[in-house]
């Protein structure tokens, strides 16, 4: 996590909510969406993280399904101090 130098200067904090799509044969993610914004710096540091992410396909009784997933990425300075 790289945390955005102004929004640290500021000690802007929060926790950034995604929601996604992981599709059902290749494991990719699509229809990225944010559910609950902090700060625009904020949110672009979310995106970024979660676009390292990787994921398998899911499945349902052996059938391969599209999942909805959601993942949070919490902001906080002075957590961050400590690393």
């Amino acid at each position: 996590m790289q945390y955005p130098l102004v929004a640290y200067k500021n000690k802007v904090q929060g926790t950034v909510e995604l929601v996604f799509a992981v599709d059902s044969k290749t494991g990719k993610t699509s229809q990225l969406k944010i559910k609950k914004s902090v700060e625009k710096s904020l949110d672009e540091e979310a995106i970024r993280l979660y676009k390292m992410l990787l994921f398998n396909p899911s499945s349902y009784k052996n059938n391969k399904v599209t999942t909805y997933c959601s993942i949070k990425i919490k902001f906080n300075s002075k957590t961050y101090d400590k690393y």
